[in-house]
């Protein structure tokens, strides 16, 4: 009868946990988010939508919304999370993931969303789907009723779309393509130079939980944040001719 107990105890104990993470991470998120940590907050709003730290980066699952309907999740802090998601990823600059989620999140009917599709014509453009991009502005302008500057915004998109596919049609000087080595790793990668045989550049990687604690402004009668999980943290570093970084 004591085990029994026992293990009963467990079990409320393990649902109770279970129970408060969406709520934790949503504050986390929330928090980052309001002080422009975008990437850190991306990673709570996954958190939130309860996919795998393991799953790749910020990519949709797979049946991803069917599943969640199968879960019976609470509809607004689902549609809350997959917009936050997609928002974060794309001030973050990372329009690839985010034009997923605001694919999804272009099926709301919370009229607070209603700006979704307008981000997901701007992510399809920067990912340089200009016919996509453009479609989706004009869907866009036929359905937005607020009376503010996002129509004038969309079709001045409209315009850079067209324009950009104008100047497509000339062949280009130079090609870009991504570095196959350990470089480009999470966080953003940027503000390359070469000098003395060495390459240098600027990485927000994290580089490790422990530190300083930073507190973070949760607002005004909200409980604060003491110390970050996982700083990124903007760093130079250094890559020699053994193709060994290190921080400077």
């Amino acid at each position: 009868m004591k085990s029994f107990k026992i293990i009963a105890l467990l079990i409320c104990f393990a649902s109770t946990a279970g129970a408060q993470i969406g709520p934790s991470a949503k504050r986390i998120a929330d928090v980052y988010f309001l002080n422009k940590e975008y990437y850190a907050a991306a990673e709570y709003y996954k958190k939130m939508l309860s996919i795998s730290p393991d799953s790749a980066g910020f990519v949709v699952p797979y049946a991803f919304e069917q599943k969640m309907k199968e879960t019976s999740p609470r509809k607004d802090d689902y549609e809350y999370a997959v917009y936050q998601l997609a928002t974060s990823l794309r001030l973050y600059k990372n329009f690839r993931d985010a034009e997923k989620w605001y694919a999804i999140s272009n099926k709301f009917t919370n009229p607070k969303y209603a700006q979704s599709e307008f981000w997901h014509g701007e992510c399809l453009r920067a990912n340089l789907k200009y016919e996509e991009a453009i479609k989706a502005f004009e869907n866009f302008i036929s359905r937005y009723k607020a009376n503010d500057d996002c129509i004038p915004k969309a079709k001045l998109e409209i315009a850079s779309c067209k324009y950009a596919m104008n100047e497509m049609k000339y062949p280009r000087m130079y090609k870009i393509s991504r570095l196959s080595n350990n470089i480009n790793q999470a966080g953003s990668n940027y503000a390359p130079a070469i000098s003395d045989s060495e390459f240098y550049f600027t990485s927000s990687r994290p580089i490790g939980s422990e530190g300083k604690n930073q507190v973070l402004d949760a607002g005004k009668g909200k409980p604060k944040i003491v110390k970050k999980e996982t700083p990124y943290i903007n760093t130079i570093y250094a890559v020699g001719n053994d193709s060994q970084w290190q921080i400077r």
